[in-house]
């Protein structure tokens, strides 16, 4: 009875560690050829329902698995389940995650498990598109489905502009008419400016002025302008038909004949033919009558040259003064 026992029982056991051991064996065949199966640039699926990690395989079933029915091809994964193990296809994606692009065949079906297979997760100022739409985590994919993750972020710039001082005039009743006096410089005034920043993958994609506040206030440029008529000599019968207001009116001591051929002396003066005729009478303020006899080379404009001794001439240097051109 023993043997009886034995004999049958132990075949029927034979046969069921026999089968046991050719579906062990092809597991452990599938599972160290996953890698050497995926390819340049195909990940291997995280991520396989219902799976122990020694089951994934993306490597062609075995003859064992083949005879018993079960046949995939390179893009395909392996998937046990409780009807029994079943050829899954990995669905090829096209990931940019904030400008690094990745490649990958993948066991999922919608954008958010793409993204949980890569180990990778979309910030609260990203943007999400699928083949460049506006999408959503939960959204479908299919084969060659492209996901875009774009990394928005925003910083606030702050910069300094100049503010410009205005000018005001004031009459002066002290000073000759045609002559001005600055009161006050003037002084620019500064502002802080805010500015928003938008850079998406780290490129610059938008600017937007946040606020603009005054740190220091301009300060305004006062000049004087003069409105006193012009101080000629106690003689009514005399007038003028010109009256120039030169910034560069200076002296000089040399002696020697002037360009309408006179001696230089006392009262002559150097002018520039195209402002002031040869020959007319002058006043000059501060220096007197005097006639305009002579040229010179860098005698132009307004600019005049006074004749008068040297002591004198180094004391004048050169002054802003009123030139009048005389009626007669």
């Amino acid at each position: 009875m023993g043997t009886f026992w034995g004999a049958p029982c132990g075949g029927i056991r034979l046969k069921g560690l026999l089968a046991f051991g050719v579906t062990a064996l092809s597991l452990g065949y599938l599972a160290p050829t996953a890698g050497a199966a995926a390819g340049p640039g195909l990940v291997v699926p995280a991520r396989i329902d219902a799976a122990p990690a020694a089951a994934r395989s993306t490597a062609p079933a075995p003859d064992a698995l083949r005879a018993g029915g079960f046949a995939g091809g390179g893009g395909d994964t392996l998937r046990l389940g409780p009807g029994g193990p079943t050829w899954q296809p990995l669905t090829p994606v096209l990931l940019n995650f904030r400008g690094t692009p990745m490649r990958a065949g993948l066991l999922a079906d919608t954008v958010a498990q793409v993204l949980s297979d890569l180990g990778v997760a979309v910030g609260p100022g990203d943007r999400l598109l699928v083949d460049g739409a506006p999408a959503v985590l939960d959204q479908a994919i299919s084969e060659g489905t492209r996901i875009d993750v774009v990394a928005v972020d925003r910083a606030i710039q702050l910069s300094t502009v100049r503010v410009g001082f205005l000018t005001r005039e004031l009459a002066d009743p002290a000073l000759d008419v045609g002559l001005t006096r600055v009161g006050s410089a003037g002084v620019d005034g500064i502002q802080e400016v805010a500015t928003e920043i938008t850079t998406e993958n780290g490129q610059v994609v938008a600017q937007r002025e946040v606020s603009r506040h005054l740190t220091l206030a301009p300060q305004e440029r006062v000049v004087f302008r003069g409105t006193r008529p012009p101080r000629l000599p106690a003689d009514p019968g005399y007038g003028y038909t010109q009256a120039l207001h030169s910034k560069n009116v200076t002296a000089y001591c040399l002696t020697g004949t002037t360009r309408t051929g006179t001696q230089a002396g006392p009262g002559s003066i150097a002018v520039d033919p195209s402002v002031i005729k040869l020959g007319s009478h002058l006043y000059v303020e501060g220096y007197g009558f005097g006639y305009a006899v002579d040229t010179g080379g860098g005698i132009h404009g307004d600019a005049v040259d006074l004749w008068m001794t040297c002591a004198t001439a180094v004391q004048w240097g050169r002054r802003a003064v009123a030139v009048y051109v005389l009626d007669h």
